[in-house]
């Protein structure tokens, strides 16, 4: 398993942000989904992100913990999104009068080059980090 991870500063206060992302029906703030899907099961509640033109993107919440303000989630490989043994956590921490958000994301490599898998990261999650605090900040 390959591990990253991102952060990033907003002047918007835990709480809030904390509600926001651990709302999982709620995708208002990403970019790029036509309509969302939500289904309760037995092991947590999957969210289908619907893309033009693909089939969705399909991410189950494993854990979410108000006290800590950290979330567990895992993403199915699809046609989008093609890494395997993909797993993300979320960790909204107070930041002066604000907040900070910690991105981390595990996932395994196979074939792929060090870099390759750096620059897949990176580019997930900024647009993550980038999405929210979009949202948050107006």
């Amino acid at each position: 398993m390959s591990d990253f991870s991102a952060s990033r500063d907003l002047p918007v206060p835990a709480a809030e942000v904390y509600a926001l992302l651990a709302d999982w029906g709620d995708t208002r703030w990403i970019r790029g989904p036509e309509r969302t899907e939500v289904r309760e099961h037995d092991g947590g509640i999957t969210r289908f992100l619907y893309m033009p033109g693909a089939a969705p993107v399909e991410e189950t919440l494993l854990s979410a913990d108000p006290q800590t303000m950290t979330l567990h989630y895992t993403i199915a490989p699809g046609e989008l999104f093609t890494l395997q043994d993909y797993r993300g956590t979320i960790v909204v921490t107070p930041a002066g009068e604000g907040a900070r958000i910690t991105w981390r994301c595990a996932f395994a490599r196979g074939e792929m080059k060090p870099g390759d898998a750096q620059a897949i990261a990176d580019r997930n999650l900024n647009f993550l980090l980038d999405s929210v605090c979009a949202f948050l900040e107006g």
